[in-house]
């Protein structure tokens, strides 16, 4: 979240492979190499990998990530807080972790710093921001399907950007409207 409480979704390029279009929040994955010791990508063995540097590079990839696609510097971003793991019923359900990550800039101060371009600001085309609290309260629930007796809700209320949203910001979404409230 941006100093003046904005959340950040990228609209992914067209050129990627997954949910091309889509909304998105800024992330990727880590880079085992970054901790194998010279071991090449084809020989690595999870078991073989020290779980320390394991977690480190999880929690440090995040950081990696929005410098390279926001081009926010990483001072300006807090550690990595995770929110949990959602499963994308769109790629066999592949796990993806969710993060919650606050910044010193402001929204314009991001927007100004993502339209400079960062080393993978060819993966996104626009940067676009949503309030993380709605009247002084979190989010709504992002949902689009109610629980039973409740009426159907939608990120952002009427109209909201839910159907714009690829799996895995869905997953972030709902993750951050139940647990937002901790962090």
């Amino acid at each position: 979240a941006t100093a003046d409480g904005r959340l950040v979704l990228l609209r992914r390029s067209h050129h990627v492979a997954e949910a091309p279009g889509k909304l998105d929040v800024p992330g990727g994955h880590p880079e085992p190499q970054a901790i194998a010791g010279g071991v090449p990508t084809a020989s690595l063995r999870c078991e073989d990998l020290p779980p320390d540097l394991v977690v480190e590079e999880i929690f440090a990839s995040v950081i990696k990530e929005i410098r390279d696609e926001v081009n926010l510097p990483p001072e300006t971003l807090s550690p990595p807080r995770l929110l949990g793991l959602v499963r994308n019923e769109t790629t066999a359900g592949r796990a993806t972790a969710a993060f919650f990550v606050r910044c010193s800039l402001t929204a314009e101060e991001t927007r100004e710093r993502y339209e400079i371009g960062g080393a993978e600001a060819h993966e996104s085309t626009a940067i676009v921001f949503v309030k993380a609290e709605v009247g002084g309260q979190r989010l709504p629930d992002p949902r689009p399907t109610p629980l039973p007796g409740e009426k159907p809700r939608e990120l952002l209320g009427p109209g909201g950007p839910w159907a714009e949203l690829c799996p895995s910001a869905k997953g972030a979404a709902t993750l951050y409207h139940e647990v937002g409230a901790l962090l």
